[in-house]
């Protein structure tokens, strides 16, 4: 792949300019090399900047959150009243369905997983919290059928029983 070689220091400038004169070569990485980058570009053109031929890899393409995976695939109407929100601790991810919509479960487990790759258990939220400890009973969607997770929270691993303990990542300052 032909590239510009770049002193880092002026990088955004010159990837903005690339950008402009619609020269920047998109879906291929940026190499770096010392204090220099390489941007792929289209072709030779006038420039100060030096030319040079890089095997440089393909951006992996990203994939699409829940929200627009499952607004394709579901009408409009059913769309407008679906969480997409989720938690996730370690490799399970959490949703609340309401219960009118449990006959989505499967397309809603199955879409998050593919969404998803660092999930490997889509559970909903089967009752609400009970107890002294706020427990909640869940359900499986797709995936692995596990309610143990072990969850890394600040350098520290965590066996956490999702049914048994109540864990909210998004608590993490108050512990």
């Amino acid at each position: 792949m032909l590239t510009i070689k770049v002193p880092i220091q002026e990088a955004q400038k010159v990837k903005k300019d690339l950008m402009d004169k619609e020269r920047f070569a998109y879906g291929y990485t940026i190499q770096k090399e010392g204090d220099y980058l390489f941007f792929p570009v289209k072709g030779k053109f006038d420039s100060s900047y030096e030319f040079k031929e890089l095997d440089l890899g393909i951006k992996k393409e990203k994939l699409p959150s829940l929200k627009e995976a499952l607004e394709a695939k579901l009408s409009k109407e059913i769309f407008e009243h679906i969480k997409t929100a989720y938690d996730q601790v370690g490799e399970i991810a959490i949703l609340e369905i309401d219960d009118e919509y449990k006959a989505y479960d499967s397309l809603i487990g199955e879409t998050l997983l593919a969404t998803n790759p660092r999930v490997s258990t889509v559970l909903a939220k089967d009752t609400g919290h009970e107890g002294v400890f706020r427990t909640q009973k869940m359900r499986l969607l797709a995936g692995i059928d596990t309610r143990v997770a072990i969850h890394r929270e600040n350098g520290v691993l965590l066996n956490v029983d999702v049914e048994e303990v109540y864990y909210l990542t998004r608590m993490s300052t108050e512990r």
